[in-house]
């Protein structure tokens, strides 16, 4: 899976547990308060104010294709 803008939270998540620590890591919660944020990434990403929405999105693929190297 490639995440884009569009891609849900909760699948995400499922698919890719240990993203979490990605998101911890630049301080944005990918939950709300009813569990994983019920939107799609980028509309997540633009409420958590995040500047740079592609930088994000793209260090989170690379982080994952290393993560599924390990």
């Amino acid at each position: 899976m490639i995440v884009t803008r569009a891609t849900q939270i909760e699948d995400l998540l499922d698919a890719y547990p240990h993203a979490v620590s990605y998101f911890i890591r630049h301080q944005v919660s990918p939950f709300s308060c009813a569990g994983a944020f019920p939107k799609p990434l980028g509309e997540m990403l633009e409420a958590r104010q995040v500047e740079d929405i592609d930088g994000f999105i793209s260090g989170l693929n690379e982080f994952i294709a290393r993560a599924n190297q390990a």
